[in-house]
């Protein structure tokens, strides 16, 4: 048979596990959920698949700019090898003219000092 002293020890033990009155007052009413989004507001944000469609979008867009970039960078790449040749052989032609105005220097020399003999 349950005693007295067993029911409140029930009763001590169910106020541990189950919430009181006092404790639901704590949680919001149906009046304080009107004041959330409802699922009408939510159809104006993103979804998942408007997310991933923006992405690929975005991904594309990277894609096309980074190969645009490159095609640039790769046209002035030529452009700067193009005129590194030009100069390398400017360059080298001066050296041969500089080479035989030397040896004509030399000739000339070894011609004026010698004596005209006649």
């Amino acid at each position: 048979m349950i005693t007295d002293s067993d029911v409140q020890k029930l009763l001590t033990a169910f106020m541990k596990i189950f919430a009181t009155k006092d404790d639901l007052k704590e949680f919001a009413t149906k009046d304080d959920l009107k004041e959330f989004a409802t699922k009408d507001d939510l159809k104006e944000f993103a979804t998942k698949d408007d997310l991933k469609e923006l992405w690929q979008k975005i991904d594309d867009q990277m894609v096309d700019f980074r190969n645009d970039t490159n095609d640039r960078v790769d046209a002035v790449y030529k452009e700067l090898i193009a005129k590194r040749d030009e100069q390398s052989m400017h360059t080298h032609s001066h050296m041969r003219q500089d080479d035989k105005l030397q040896d004509h220097d030399l000739r000339i020399g070894r011609l004026e000092s010698k004596p005209l003999t006649r």
